[in-house]
């Protein structure tokens, strides 16, 4: 017999599909009413962090030391934050709008 799982045990197990049930729902309730969106704004920043609690929930904290010794993984790491990054924003200028606003982020 299988033993009962815990909340965030099976919050882990289903992560992929409670993702995309949130965005489907969101998106339906944005569709089929839109003036609730005003309403139902000051939930986005709860929403958001619960899921990056059940997120983040998967890393191992002991484990990430280690990766920071590890100096192959962190000039990969470094070079994709520093270098590879900022070259994909660059080039994704020639599609933005002029506003500055929206460049800016």
């Amino acid at each position: 017999m299988a033993q009962p799982q815990g909340v965030v045990a099976r919050m882990e197990q289903h992560q992929v599909a409670i993702y995309l049930t949130a965005m489907v729902a969101g998106a339906g309730i944005g569709w089929a009413a839109p003036a609730a969106g005003p309403g139902l704004e000051h939930a986005i920043n709860p929403v958001l962090g619960a899921l990056l609690f059940v997120t983040f929930l998967q890393v191992p904290a002991a484990e990430l030391l280690q990766s920071l010794r590890d100096g192959r993984f962190l000039a990969a790491i470094l070079a994709a934050n520093f270098l590879l990054v900022p070259l994909v924003v660059a080039a994704m200028f020639t599609f933005l709008p002029a506003d500055q606003a929206v460049r800016i982020g």
